[in-house]
Order: C-alpha cells, then structure tokens, then sequence
C-alpha cells in the first residue's frame, strides 16, 4: 500500500476529519508538515473539510526561523491554504513558568495554535454544526521516540502507549508511516522542505533518543522500530480496558465534589482502593488526576506511587502533589483537592 493510501485509511478508520470540519495544519516548514499539507489539500473536497495552516516562530532562530516563515507562508499559498503567521516569545514564557525551552516551546505552540482556530471558527458560523481541530504531523519514528523517552523518564502505561491519534483537538494523522515514508515521497515529486537545525542539537533528550539510541536499536534488530510500536498500541489496548474498568469503579463508589457548578475536588472510599489489583488501582487513580487536572504534565510514576502508599496510611495522612492538588485520608475516603480550596476549607461547610 501507497504511503499516501496508508494514511488516508487511518484518517477514515479513526475519523480524525469530517464533513465540515476545520482543520488548522501546523506548518513548520520541515518535511513531515509539508507531506501532511500536500496530503490535506488532496483530502480538503473529498472529504468537505476546511483547511487553514499556521505557522508559529517562537523567537528563539533568528534569521533562519524567519526564512522557514516565509517558505511555509509561500508553499501553503502555493496550494492555496489560508495562511497564519503566529509570533511568540518562548525564552520569555520559559524563564516566567520556569520552564525549559523545550517544555515552553510546546506549551505555548499548542496555546497559540489553540486561539488561533478559534479566531477561525469565530469567523467562520456556517461551519458551527462541524469541529476544529489541529493537525500536526508526527510520525511513527516520533512516536517511537516518545515511547522510549516516556520509559527512560518513569511512566506507566499512559505514556507508554505514547501519542494518540486524537486527543484534545489535536489529530496526528502521520502515525501509521515512517520517516523515510516522507522523504522519499517527498523526493519522488520534487517538493522542497526546510530544516530546523535545533533537531540536531544533541542538548535535547528526543534529540539524543533519535540520533544515538534508535539507530542503535535497528542495528541490534532491523525491526525494533515497527516492535516498538506495535507493543505501544497493546499497551494502548491494555489501559483502554483498564480504563473501562476503573470508570465503573468510580461511578459507583466516588463523587464529584461540585461547588457553584465547578468541581474542586474527588473523593472515594479507601475501602473499595486497597483490595484492588495495583495496576487497576493506579489506573484509577491516573484517572481521578486527569478529572480534577486536566492535561497535567508535571505528574510522574513517583507521584502515583506516593499517592498508593497514601492509600494504606492512617486517618489524616496528606500528601502534596502536582498542579496545586493534595491528597487526604479523612476517615474512610481518599480526597483529592485542588489546592487553592484547600487553603480555605476552613470557611467550607463540613462535607
């Protein structure tokens, strides 16, 4: 199967775009989001989609992320895809959040990408009964890179599965090829791409897993790229059932804590936690994280061991985690809280 046909099947079997549709590209000039341009524009009318792209220069190149601008504005012109330039200023943002300027970077591309599709649905009504979306154009070799990165950190199996093709308004349609997939269609049709020379800078830990590990790994074994992905999605598969599982544990042994309409915190019975099977146990913990914060980041494998311990202590244990969250053992119940309400509970009306 064509390169091309792998893709425009995995749209359709994960129905990532439908009629009606708004699809903003994240256009940076390289290879990767210019094949996934080219292969949009082919899709826009068969599938009565509107297609727009975007081009964010974080302030960090110069000269050169000037130059991938102009060549992303004059190839999305080039097939006739609205265009939008988006200035941020990540060593800025970066040093306010005391952020690397990796971590910044992609916070604040994916913010500005955000307001930037809302600005074009708002200005587009007859599109309301269809939803926005962002596509960007990572591939197999990415996720193969998030796998391995996400391991190497500490993780379980949420990020061990590694990037889904949709979620939160984000579409990858690319993940089913590989990068050479890109190139060499790339090459066969003459169609140029930019290089961002910041992929080669070994400071970066992705960097690094690209250049040095994966390259080792496919000399150990020509096939630990395609393995590695593949295990990804069963361990997707695994934590979909477990997540199955754990949702119908929480409805029927947790609650929302709700005030004025706006959930502040979680509570559920610590006798229905501690005979559970760790990994059930722990799936439904990442699960309450994810209701009272959602898209944390800063949550790891020891926050989620910490909060299982947390599980088997006494009446009154604390534990401070994440995103302004604390966990408290209050007689027989786990309580997550945000932790702004914690600070004034005292003024709360005992629950």
């Amino acid at each position: 199967m064509k390169t091309g046909e792998k893709v425009e099947r995995f749209i359709r079997e994960r129905r990532l775009i439908g009629a009606g549709d708004t699809i903003l590209l994240a256009l940076s000039g390289g290879a990767d989001s210019v094949y996934l341009l080219l292969l949009l524009e082919k899709l826009r009318g068969e599938l009565s989609f509107s297609l727009h792209a975007a081009h964010v220069q974080h302030g960090i190149r110069g000269k050169e992320a000037e130059r991938d601008l102009e060549f992303s504005r004059e190839i999305a012109e080039r097939f006739k895809v609205p265009f939008h330039g988006i200035f941020v200023n990540v060593p800025e943002f970066s040093r306010k959040h005391h952020l690397g300027l990796e971590e910044g970077a992609r916070l604040l591309r994916y913010r500005s990408l955000r307001d930037c599709l809302s600005e074009i649905m708002d200005k587009a009504p007859e599109r309301a009964g269809g939803r926005g979306k962002i596509a960007v154009a990572q591939h197999g070799n990415d996720q193969a890179e998030t796998v391995l990165y996400h391991l190497f950190r500490g993780s379980g199996l949420r990020g061990l599965r590694g990037m889904e093709a949709e979620k939160d308004g984000i579409i990858r349609p690319l993940l089913p090829i590989l990068k050479e997939e890109i190139l060499s269609e790339l090459s066969e049709r003459g169609i140029a791409h930019r290089e961002d020379s910041t992929n080669r800078d070994l400071s970066y830990a992705r960097n690094r897993i690209r250049e040095r590990i994966l390259p080792e790994a496919e000399r150990l074994n020509a096939g630990a790229l395609p393995h590695i992905l593949r295990t990804a999605e069963l361990i997707g598969e695994a934590e979909d059932l477990l997540l199955e599982r754990a949702e119908e544990i929480f409805g029927k042994e947790g609650e929302e804590l709700l005030e004025g309409g706006e959930l502040w915190g979680l509570r559920i019975s610590v006798l229905s936690l501690r005979p559970l099977r760790p990994i059930l146990r722990r799936t439904l913990l990442l699960l309450m994280s994810e209701r009272l914060s959602p898209g944390r980041k800063d949550w790891g494998a020891v926050h989620f061991d910490a909060l299982d311990r947390l599980l088997f202590s006494g009446n009154g244990a604390h534990l401070d985690l994440p995103e302004k969250i604390t966990a408290d053992i209050r007689g027989k119940e786990l309580r997550l809280l945000r932790h702004s309400e914690v600070l004034s509970m005292k003024g709360r009306k005992k629950r």
